[in-house]
């Protein structure tokens, strides 16, 4: 959960940090994705099947450069043996039966002051 402190630092103006990106962990980001943009009337598109992990994606993209992502795995072998830590963490949060709102990423034009 973001903190109001996190908030406050993220908004800060001497240096530009924002939101990249939304990872959405799904059973069917297919479905999911198109549902979203149906209520939300947000285009949606068939992001890539990620062949070495073992995953996929749909993305919708905004005018802000900010974009969510909805995260599955096609082939759950393949995606428990991976290294990748982004993966590693889809795997152990549908373990626990999770779907949803998983992570963040952040951009930065500054990335010297971090």
């Amino acid at each position: 959960m973001m903190t109001i402190e996190t908030i406050k630092f993220l908004c800060r103006g001497d240096i530009m940090l924002a939101i990249d990106h939304l990872v959405i962990v799904s059973k069917n980001p297919e479905k999911d994705a198109k549902n979203f943009s149906e209520k939300n009337e947000v285009t949606v598109v068939e992001g890539g099947k990620h062949e070495s992990w073992g995953t996929y994606n749909y993305l919708a993209f905004f005018k802000n450069d900010c974009y969510i992502e909805w995260l599955g795995i096609f082939d759950e072998r393949l995606a428990r043996q991976r290294d990748n830590p982004l993966i590693q963490q889809t795997v152990r949060f549908l373990d626990r039966g999770k779907t949803g709102l998983m992570t963040y990423a952040l951009r930065t034009n500054e990335l010297d002051k971090y």
